[in-house]
């Protein structure tokens, strides 16, 4: 799934009707291939996403220190844990461990065993996103930063994205707009993991 629709970035442009409905596949997939490189480039998922079993360890998605694990690469941001088992055993959020957003389980009353071996395993849903409840439905959404950054860079990848100008000597043509502006590569950039 993916974060932006081709009417968003279509509707982001301008774009004209009979434009559209010729492109809608080259910026659907445009959508889904630079989703994924930003997701690779921030290190971070934009939309929430589940996960199957996760083996983690020192070093290995995390940081141990004490009774914390310290989360990273694509799994920093926690949106649930729906399982956690420590050696096999499964343990219960608010009994054997407090998960504190975005990315931090703290142990309760203990210490985690086995940091240096694959013996945590967490099944969750990881991401960016943020979660509306309204009549008893809850939606979740992407995080809306960086689906404006999707949304303009699609736009510029695909050529599509342009301003219609005039030479004054009555030649009418369009300039493509080529690349995405410094302000959204800033802001991109600060959406990026920095590990020290």
């Amino acid at each position: 799934m993916t974060v932006a629709t081709a009417t968003e970035v279509f509707d982001f442009m301008g774009t004209e009707t009979d434009l559209r409905t010729g492109n809608a596949t080259l910026i659907t997939n445009l959508i889904a291939n630079v989703q994924q490189m930003i997701e690779d480039y921030i290190d971070r998922y934009i939309e929430v996403t589940a996960s199957t079993e996760i083996k983690i360890h020192e070093g290995r998605y995390c940081s141990v220190i004490g009774n914390k694990i310290y989360m990273n690469d694509k799994y920093f941001d926690i949106y649930s844990i729906s399982s956690f088992t420590e050696d096999g055993t499964a343990l219960v959020e608010g009994t054997d461990y407090v998960l504190t957003r975005p990315n931090i389980i703290e142990r309760i009353d203990s210490y985690w065993a086995g940091v240096d071996q694959l013996g945590l395993v967490i099944t969750g849903v990881f991401g960016m996103g943020y979660s509306v409840t309204a009549e008893s439905v809850t939606t979740v959404y992407p995080h809306k930063g960086l689906k404006e950054i999707l949304i303009e860079s699609v736009a510029t990848l695909s050529g599509l994205w342009g301003k219609a100008v005039s030479d004054g000597e009555g030649n009418d043509f369009v300039v493509s707009r080529s690349s995405l502006p410094k302000f959204s590569k800033d802001m991109l950039n600060m959406y990026k993991q920095y590990v020290v």
